[in-house]
């Protein structure tokens, strides 16, 4: 019997995500860390743990007082922090887990998520623009071919910020 799994998965939906991570966890493979794509999960009872993906705070302080609430009032376990993302998880036998519980708090969690990814794509678009101004006094196609990269990087996030600017307004409605 295996002990533990590494899994490759490139994930710009945080909803499908969390609905992946679910589902291992419902097989018995809970996810024990995660790195740039690359989830290493270990075997546990199926169901044991239910599984949330958060947008943390910028703010050292807010963030610090935010994990601390959520280890110590709801009882949750941080499994892994990625930048501004977090992984973590809940005994699925101390109930329901679910951060945002009103539409109110669910949109604004949106909102944030879809600023988010509409910076990081005007920051893929801005570095794509300056490769395109290289290439065009260098004329070397490695410039061209990582300007297009940028450009379709930033596509994605422009997509997934729309994405979630509009369930933001539809859970505003």
């Amino acid at each position: 019997m295996k002990e533990k799994l590494v899994r490759w998965k490139f994930y710009f939906d945080k909803d499908k995500e969390e609905q992946w991570l679910n589902e291992m966890a419902a097989k018995g493979w809970s996810m024990k860390s995660f790195l740039a794509g690359r989830y290493t999960f270990e075997q546990t009872q199926p169901g044991e743990y239910l599984y949330q993906v958060e947008l943390l705070s910028r703010n050292v302080k807010e963030k610090a007082e935010y994990l601390h609430f959520l280890e110590h009032e709801m009882g949750v376990e941080l499994v892994q922090e990625w930048g501004f993302w977090i992984f973590l998880r809940k005994k699925a036998s101390e109930g329901a887990f679910e951060l945002y519980t009103d539409a109110a708090s669910k949109a604004e969690h949106c909102r944030k998520i879809s600023h988010l990814f509409f910076a990081v794509a005007g920051l893929e678009f801005l570095v794509g623009l300056s490769e395109m101004l290289v290439w065009t006094t260098q004329e070397k196609s490695e410039f061209l071919l990582l300007a297009i990269i940028l450009y379709a990087l930033g596509l994605v996030f422009l997509r997934q910020g729309i994405r979630f600017q509009k369930k933001q307004k539809e859970l505003e409605k």
